[in-house]
């Protein structure tokens, strides 16, 4: 009997150590999930931060984008004003010179020595 008692107490002692080799293998290896999702967490974090810089980004270029094309429906609008200013004012030389060429072929008197 006291063999037997022996043997189970080895036994016994086996599945404690046994037991323990478990707990130390599942520990290190919970270590090691809550690593990598510490890791995957990071990574969320620096993905979202980087989402958040490229819409801050996203909205500037567009109040930009939309400030620029008013300015150019500004200056289209102003350059055709200016065309057309220019326009008249070229008809109107135009005809000022026209009018002083009239007026200088009535006032040109014949010499006396044409006569």
């Amino acid at each position: 009997m006291e063999s037997l008692a022996v043997i189970s107490m080895i036994v016994a002692m086996a599945i404690m150590f046994s037991a323990v080799i478990c707990k130390v293998m599942l520990t290190q290896l919970i270590n090691k999930m809550q690593r990598r999702i510490d890791n995957v967490n990071q990574e969320k974090q620096k993905a979202l931060g980087q989402l958040k810089m490229i819409k801050a980004q996203k909205a500037v270029l567009l109040k930009n984008k939309g400030s620029l094309e008013q300015k150019k429906t500004k200056m289209s609008k102003k350059i055709a004003r200016l065309q057309k200013d220019m326009k008249e004012l070229t008809d109107d030389a135009d005809h000022r010179q026209k009018l002083n060429d009239t007026m200088r072929g009535k006032l040109i008197r014949p010499t006396r020595a044409e006569g």
